[in-house]
C-alpha cells in the first residue's frame, strides 16, 4: 500500500460554513485541507488516501468525498477532477476537470441550468464541448473559467430570440 495526496476539485451554489467546513474536515481521512475560491466558486479539498494504484487511490477518493459531504452536509457534493500524487510527489489531473450546464451555473453565478445551456449554445464567445454524452454536453472547466474571466455579464433577462 501507497500513500497518495488528493485533491479533489468542487463547485458549491454557496461557500461552504465554517461548521460544514469543519465537519467536512473531521469526516475526511489523514489530514485534510480545505481551500475557497470565491472568484471561481470553487473548492479544493486535499486529503490522503492508501491505496496500491493510481486507479484504486482515485476509486478511494471518490468514495471517500462521496461518503464523508454525506455525512456533513446531508448531500453529495459534486466534484469536477482528482489529482493524484503518490508519497511525496505533487498531485497531477488523473482526468481533465470537466462541467456539463448545471456545474457552468454554478461557475458563471447562480444562473439556471437552462440559462447555462443558452449561453454555451448561442454566445459567439463561449468554448465549445469537448465531448457530447447522453446526458448533454461536457466542457472543460478551465475553458468555461477562461470564457467566465472575459464575459460582460448584464444584469437582467436576457432579450427573446425572434
Amino acid at each position: 500500500m501507497s500513500h497518495w495526496k488528493i485533491q479533489v476539485t468542487s463547485v458549491t451554489p454557496d461557500p461552504l460554513t465554517d461548521d460544514q467546513r469543519a465537519a467536512l474536515t473531521t469526516a475526511l481521512p489523514g489530514f485534510p485541507a480545505i481551500a475557497d475560491n470565491s472568484a471561481t466558486r470553487g473548492l479544493t479539498i486535499e486529503f490522503t488516501v492508501e491505496a496500491t494504484t493510481q486507479a484504486a487511490a482515485v476509486r478511494a477518493a471518490s468514495r471517500a468525498i462521496t461518503d464523508a459531504s454525506r455525512e456533513a452536509l446531508g448531500e453529495v457534493l459534486p466534484f469536477l477532477g482528482i489529482r493524484a500524487g503518490r508519497g511525496d510527489r505533487e498531485p497531477v489531473a488523473v482526468v481533465p476537470e470537466l462541467v456539463g450546464y448545471i456545474e457552468i451555473a454554478l461557475v458563471l453565478g447562480k444562473m439556471s441550468r437552462q440559462r447555462a445551456r443558452e449561453l454555451a449554445e448561442n454566445h459567439e464567445d463561449f468554448p465549445a464541448p469537448v465531448s457530447r454524452l447522453a446526458s448533454g454536453p461536457v466542457f472543460t472547466l478551465a475553458s468555461v473559467l477562461e470564457f467566465s474571466a472575459n464575459w460582460e455579464r448584464r444584469s437582467g433577462r436576457p432579450p427573446k430570440a425572434s
